[in-house]
């Protein structure tokens, strides 16, 4: 599976030994539970769909990675579970559940949100904003009966140049990210 908004995988690594890195791991959980929730696959490495050969999970790492976050993190859940790929290996997956109440952050006060592949920093300016959506409701999610291909296909293109020249999505979104974004559906 390709890392995006709602997926992340990390390297055993990152959870175990000299290398470990629960701050990062950390940062990541905050930016889920900010945005939509998501899952993250400990003991797979970057660019690979399976966990290597033979890997097995040692005895309580699940539970030390649970501890690790909630010392390291405010108001996110997170569960694990100890998943057999098909090549019989092993490795860990964190499920980190959406906060809809209230603003998660790491317990160093920084504040995340997942955009794309990335765990991005929120800056002071969308701090608000973020406060302000997590008492509301989430239309992103709210079933409708109504499909965009249905729209007025000149009113819906209008719309979609107003949010792509919105000062708050040129600022939520890299340079990098604006330059390969295009919005065209018709």
């Amino acid at each position: 599976m390709k890392e995006n908004s709602l997926y992340d995988r990390k390297s055993l690594r990152s959870v175990l030994g000299k290398t470990a890195n629960f701050k990062e791991l950390a940062k990541d959980c905050v930016a889920f539970s900010n945005a939509e929730g998501g899952v993250i696959d400990i003991g797979i490495e970057d660019k690979e769909n399976m966990p290597p050969d033979g890997q097995t999970i040692p005895e309580g790492l699940n539970t030390t990675i649970l501890n690790k976050i909630r010392s390291l993190t405010e108001s996110v859940t997170v569960t694990t579970e100890i998943c057999k790929a098909d090549n019989g290996a092993q490795y860990i997956r964190l499920h980190v559940k959406r906060n809809p109440d209230s603003v998660s952050a790491t317990s160093s006060g920084k504040f995340f949100i997942r955009i794309g592949d990335g765990s991005v920093p929120v800056g002071p300016n969308d701090i608000s904003r973020l406060i302000e959506d997590k008492g509301s409701i989430s239309w992103e999610i709210t079933p409708t009966k109504y499909n965009w291909q249905d729209a007025d296909k000149e009113k819906l293109n209008d719309l979609l140049q107003r949010i792509k020249a919105s000062d708050r999505v040129h600022h939520l979104l890299s340079k990098k990210i604006r330059k390969n974004c295009s919005i065209t559906f018709f």
